[in-house]
């Protein structure tokens, strides 16, 4: 049985609200090297590293686990290499993959957001989040 993912089209939402208002510099895409080192930066204190995978031919971006393993890994196509895509997709994998959007990952990525793309930008998200009816808690993560 599929369980419902009630919070999604929230954060969503939230995103696109609080990007119609971040300034250019934090929407400008990345090359994959550039992700990597964001990512490196997230994932510094996590026990396994955070890999990028080169998402041509997805229409989506997606964190998830290797076919072979439970090694994590973002696949980022090219209209996705922006700081809010992978500090999104890096919540994720900190809140749990099979968590979704729930409280604890709307809580990651804001934390994400304040430390890697600025307080400005973590203040608007947060206020599209309170527009958006988006619930999130404090993370324990990024404390």
């Amino acid at each position: 049985m599929k369980v419902r993912d009630n919070q999604r089209s929230r954060i969503y939402g939230a995103e696109r609200l609080a990007l119609s208002v971040f300034d250019q510099e934090t929407k400008r895409p990345m090359n994959l090297i550039e992700c990597q080192r964001l990512l490196d930066q997230i994932g510094a204190g996590l026990p396994e590293q955070i890999n990028i995978k080169d998402g041509r031919g997805c229409r989506r971006a997606r964190a998830r686990t290797t076919w072979y393993g439970m090694e994590p890994v973002i696949v980022l196509p090219k209209w996705a290499r922006t700081k809010t895509v992978v500090c999104h997709e890096a919540a994720h994998i900190m809140a749990g993959l099979s968590n979704k959007h729930n409280q604890n990952f709307a809580a990651t990525f804001l934390d994400l957001i304040k430390r890697y793309v600025g307080p400005l930008e973590a203040e608007i998200l947060k206020q599209a989040y309170k527009e958006c009816r988006v619930k999130f808690r404090r993370s324990k993560y990024t404390e």
